[in-house]
């Protein structure tokens, strides 16, 4: 199924809902906003379920071109053992709780056990090339993932509420107690740009529930990042068991902990008001050349070496030169 070029606002509940096994959904170029009407005014939003895109095992699904915004709850997330989902170019702008949730928290029933026996929340996801504004909670967040790859996203003022702008979350699976609940592992987070006001740049969690569950198992995965945080230093946290930083850290500290984001910069990143570079900015030409970012969140190409988030500014010069 193709839904494109769409405006769908004012939905008693998510705007869109993909369940288990409607595969090879795609979203492209639609503008979604004021979801969750079903709720009366004054409802708390952590009462509130009405999310952009709500994608419970609905493998393919690509989200492009896309502007979701004011949503009741999270803009987007896909979860319930959702494979090969790619996310790309999108603007979320002022969702409820979280930007884009990679995983999240399942019923055990909705998964498919053959395909996924480890109860993965998501599977070999790809998100590039999106800028994510104003999220209270999460601007990228990850639960039970496996193998997933975020690059070239621009987080804008996040987790006012909670959590951090990138963040490694855990998930509980309904409490059942055949749910394995599994940690997030093997990602790859490379030409991400930060900018906070006073919340974490990054945290992993953990929660003494069940027996330990924790936010991420091996390496973070992360470096080529460009943090900033305007009320002092960037604070990354990790709450795992042993961990030096359950209080938070500097980049130094995360550095040395985590063997993480060794080509990483913190500095203030100046940009326009939508997430675009201006001239001047640190992450201009400090990112990772990577083979599956071609482009940038304008379809501009990307060429020589990257620049870190969603724009390329190289490229916006010459197209508003004309030279296109």
């Amino acid at each position: 199924m193709t839904i494109e070029d769409t405006a769908i606002h004012d939905t008693g509940r998510d705007a869109i809902k993909i369940t288990p096994h409607a595969d090879r959904a795609t979203i492209r170029r639609c503008r979604i906003w004021n979801t969750g009407a079903i709720y009366a005014p004054g409802t708390p939003v952590e009462d509130r379920n009405a999310e952009g895109i709500d994608n419970v095992n609905g493998s393919g699904m690509r989200v492009e071109d896309c502007h979701i915004h004011d949503t009741a709850t999270t803009g987007l997330y896909f979860k319930g053992g959702a494979a090969g989902v790619v996310i790309e170019r999108n603007r979320i702008e002022n969702p409820g709780l979280a930007g884009i949730l990679v995983g999240f928290d399942t019923s055990p029933e909705f998964f498919d056990l053959q395909a996924n026996p480890d109860y993965y929340e998501a599977v070999d996801a790809i998100v590039r090339n999106n800028i994510v504004i104003g999220s209270p909670y999460a601007g990228i967040g990850l639960y039970a993932s496996r193998n997933a790859v975020v690059v070239n996203n621009t987080i804008l003022d996040s987790a006012a509420r909670g959590h951090a702008a990138l963040y490694f979350g855990v998930t509980y699976q309904d409490w059942e107690p055949q749910a394995l609940r599994p940690a997030n592992r093997d990602a790859t987070i490379r030409n991400n740009l930060i900018v906070q006001h006073g919340r974490p740049c990054l945290a992993i969690r953990w929660s003494a529930d069940l027996g330990g569950l924790s936010g991420l198992a091996g390496a973070p995965g992360t470096d080529y990042n460009a943090y900033s945080d305007s009320a002092g230093a960037c604070r990354f946290v990790d709450t795992r068991p042993g961990s030096p930083l359950g209080g938070g850290g500097t980049l130094a500290q995360w550095r040395s902990h985590a063997a993480a984001d060794a080509a990483s910069l913190e500095a203030p990143l100046p940009l326009t008001a939508d997430g675009h570079l201006l001239p001047g900015n640190p992450a201009i030409d400090a990112g990772q050349s990577l083979d599956l970012v071609v482009e940038d969140i304008d379809r501009q190409p990307r060429s020589g070496a990257y620049d870190i988030g969603a724009d390329e500014i190289a490229t916006d010069a010459v197209f508003a030169n004309g030279f296109d």
